[in-house]
């Protein structure tokens, strides 16, 4: 007998000595009626919370409110609940009264006649008020009175249904079915955390397919899932696909599997969903083809996983799998090295399952699965990875290169050989990199190359709002040859000289931001830097300034842009973080208004001090505006960085495929979000800071100037502030007290710093010049640095919280 078993009847005891009505409620009849072991036993009584309380002096009554009671011992815990009539549920999930009842009263209430048996834990008499001991026997689900009202209740019951017929093989009744059908818009009320809970409980039954059915004849999968419909009707090529459409391959090779982890079974329903969307016709071969299907699944699986709120590492795992799915074609032509590396992968072993139910739910050939099991076994005497031969030190200390993504190439290229067996001990590894640097791609990469230069004064934030072919604009506006463009960018983003290619948004439209000033004890400072720049994703630009004097406010050395998304805290965030880099203070600085936001450093870098608009800069407003859905799912696929590989003509041909759109309606919805204010720019970002392999920097010094200017008077300062060239970055910000109330400030970048001296002099001037008094100004130098895009998504945030929350 169970601990928990034992504690339920222990506790069944104590109430009936002190003459309460007591059962066994619920799945724990049920389960022993069919002969399972139950997970849980649950009592039902006649007792009320409080006299339940006053038998269990150490028991816990956070559901008192629904007559609950839990129970707590040797390691156990059982709900004990007082015989109840729900009112009305408002909300769809919990009624919005109760009334201490009967057990005939208490086993109506309940979802379906199978869930609404008791037994009496000491005689084990059955006690059935609703039939469900013969529905057990005919194996029949089927609800408790009238199915819409217990639906309209609770909408997940109509994913309850599903699964009890999933798990227990039963039929549903057909009233119960036709109400299911119904009621299936209700489930729209439902979180996604509830929705998700049940759906991978159907996903890793043993009848899972039977239960992907259900949910697809239902209409229950439109609303929460409707990815699934479109494999329908999506034909394969009957060659490799002799049984039929995507979803009966897909049902098919769910159903062989053998009792999967949840991420193998998500990674099978996910492996083909990319397919309708790149679905084509070969007209030479005369067939169907998907190309990047596995790609493009990726992605669509990734915004699935996410809209329902599955954790990062469930959501990491499934996309790898998917992603990768389509490389068993290859095993046998596969090097040794790509193959280790291949089967090196933390999820290999579910991969390997997903292949094998991929060929056994097609035509059957498993040459390629087979190959891998027994390369398995050949590789099973030594670690298929071993122990690098050379560091990123050793190429950096001996070889003189650079830290940056050349490191890591060399490094890749020096472990196949290894792999390969070509390479043994580390003077082998030495002369091997000798002979690659020089044969290394000698495609130029350095930002100041004549062809380099003339692309990123126009690639770097000339790109305004969306284009539908941004490198295109580039080569216009640069004077450069389309296609060289697109190697020229692809090099210097290969190289690590751009870091990262992507259209931006106006996040001060869609999240709470601000400048965030930290003071924190000195030795404390690099450990806080390290930590909000790579364990914080709402911190963007990170970094450690510093100031020519002790003046106000140069006790904040730590200083960081936040973001978090519509409806949190700021603050909050903030003190999360303070607690947990043990802060002593930190002052957020939101953005009343923008005057310039951009980057340009190669265009900057040889503007004269003083250089400026003809006409004062405008100032744009941050109000957050509302998204749809759609715009929502138009904006995540926009916005992510663009790889190497997507940088060509059509860049928006696959993001349109992930956000589950036609091209044109996804140019459509983005010519939208420009009218919203909510595009920003398509740009190269460059390592600015950070020297490129032969020591070059974009930029050295990195200033920030305050000037606190007359109130009232904030828009037109600012106005005059961001017309200046020089301005990366202008914004109405109030600094307070310990800023010297400071409310103008922008950023400036240079090579040298005199140089970005006289440019800030310049603007002081020219301030002085159209009568606006400056009563407090500083400069406030970056040291170290970095810079990521700020995470905006709700379920991220919440994930964060609850990781560090209570570790602060």
């Amino acid at each position: 007998m169970s601990n928990q078993k034992e504690l339920a009847i222990r506790s069944a005891h104590i109430l009936r000595e002190a003459g309460h009505v007591v059962y066994f409620a619920g799945g724990a009849v049920r389960d022993q009626l069919l002969g399972q072991t139950p997970k849980d036993y649950d009592l039902a009584t006649s007792a009320r919370p409080d006299e339940v309380q006053a038998l269990f002096p150490k028991s816990d009554a956070i559901g008192k409110h629904f007559g609950v009671i839990i129970i707590k011992g040797e390691g156990e815990m059982i709900e004990v609940a007082t015989f109840r009539t729900d009112g009305s549920y408002k909300d769809g999930r919990r009624p919005d009264s109760i009334e201490f009842s009967s057990p005939e009263n208490d086993a109506q209430r309940r979802d379906f006649t199978i869930n609404g048996l008791f037994q009496d834990p000491l005689t084990r008499e059955i006690i059935d008020h609703v039939g469900g001991r013969a529905d057990l026997d005919s194996k029949i689900l089927r609800a408790i009175g009238n199915p819409k009202d217990r639906f309209e209740e609770d909408a997940l019951r109509l994913l309850r249904a599903i699964r009890f017929a999933t798990t227990t093989g039963f039929k549903i009744e057909p009233q119960t079915w036709i109400a299911i059908q119904e009621c299936a818009p209700l489930l729209s009320q439902i979180s996604p955390e509830r929705i998700r809970d049940e759906f991978s409980r159907i996903i890793i039954a043993r009848d899972r397919g039977r239960g992907l059915d259900l949910l697809v004849e239902s209409g229950l999968i439109t609303e929460f899932l409707p990815e699934v419909i479109d494999l329908q009707g999506c034909e394969q090529p009957p060659q490799w696909h002799p049984e039929g459409d995507v979803y009966v391959h897909t049902r098919i090779a769910l159903s062989l599997l053998d009792s999967p982890p949840l991420p193998l079974a998500l990674a099978v329903l996910f492996h083909d969903i990319g397919k309708p969307a790149t679905q084509t016709w070969d007209a030479e071969a005369e067939r169907l083809r998907f190309n990047s299907h596995d790609k493009v699944g990726a992605q669509i699986a990734e915004r699935i996983l996410r809209r329902l709120r599955y954790s990062n590492q469930t959501i990491e795992d499934v996309t790898f799998m998917v992603s990768r799915h389509m490389r068993f074609m290859h095993v046998r032509e596969m090097r040794t090295a790509k193959l280790k590396r291949f089967m090196s992968a933390e999820t290999f072993s579910m991969e390997i399952e997903l292949h094998r139910v991929d060929c056994d739910s097609s035509n059957g050939l498993r040459q390629n699965y087979d190959f891998v099991r027994n390369k398995i076994e050949d590789f099973a005497k030594e670690p298929l990875i071993p122990k690098a031969l050379l560091t990123g030190h050793d190429l950096i200390h001996d070889f003189e290169i650079a830290p940056g993504p050349k490191i890591g190439k060399i490094l890749h290229e020096v472990q196949t050989e290894q792999l390969e067996g070509r390479l043994s001990d580390k003077e082998a590894a030495y002369q091997f990199v000798k002979e690659t640097l020089s044969t290394m791609s000698n495609i130029p990469t350095e930002h100041d190359d004549p062809i380099n230069a003339k692309i990123l004064s126009v690639s770097e934030d000339l790109v305004s709002g969306f284009q539908q072919d941004p490198f295109s604009i580039i080569a216009k506006e640069s004077g450069v040859e389309l296609n060289l463009v697109l190697e020229r960018i692809r090099a210097m983003l290969e190289a690590g000289v751009i870091r990262r290619v992507r259209q931006t948004m106006l996040a001060t439209k869609l999240a709470h931001g601000a400048l965030v000033a930290w003071r924190l004890p000195e030795e404390k400072l690099n450990d806080a830097f390290d930590f909000m720049a790579k364990k914080d994703p709402f911190s963007g630009h990170v970094v450690i300034r510093s100031t020519d004097g002790q003046i106000s406010g140069s006790s904040y050395r730590l200083w960081t842009t936040l973001k978090v998304p519509q409806g949190e805290s700021l603050e909050e965030h903030g003190e999360v973080l303070k607690r947990l880099v043990g802060a002593e203070e930190f002052i957020l600085m939101p953005a009343n208004g923008v005057f310039a936001l951009g980057v340009g450093h190669v265009r900057r870098k040889g503007l004269e001090p003083g250089a400026k608009l003809d006409v004062p800069a405008e100032m744009m407003t941050t109000t957050v505006v509302d998204l749809t859905q759609e715009e929502w799912d138009v904006l995540l696929a926009l916005k992510e960085e663009l790889g190497p590989d997507e940088i060509i003509v059509n860049c928006w041909d696959n993001r349109a495929k992930i956000a589950g759109v036609t091209l044109e309606r996804f140019f459509e919805v983005a010519r939208t979000l420009d009218n919203k204010k909510v595009i920003g720019r398509f740009s190269t970002f460059l390592e600015h800071v950070k020297p490129s392999d032969t020591g070059k920097r974009v930029t050295r010094f990195n200033g920030l100037f305050h000037w606190a200017v007359p109130k009232g008077r904030e828009m037109e300062s600012g106005g005059e502030v961001g017309r200046h060239h020089c301005m990366t970055h202008a914004y109405w910000r109030e600094g307070g007290p310990k800023f010297g109330d400071v409310n103008i400030m922008g950023v400036v970048h240079g090579t040298e710093k005199d140089k970005v001296l006289e440019h800030k002099a310049a603007i002081d001037q020219h301030l002085e010049s159209v009568g606006i008094p400056v009563s407090y100004t500083n400069v406030f130098w970056g040291g170290r640095s970095e810079i990521k895009p700020s995470e905006i998504s709700p379920k991220i945030y919440r994930e964060w919280h609850e990781k560090w929350a209570n570790k602060a």
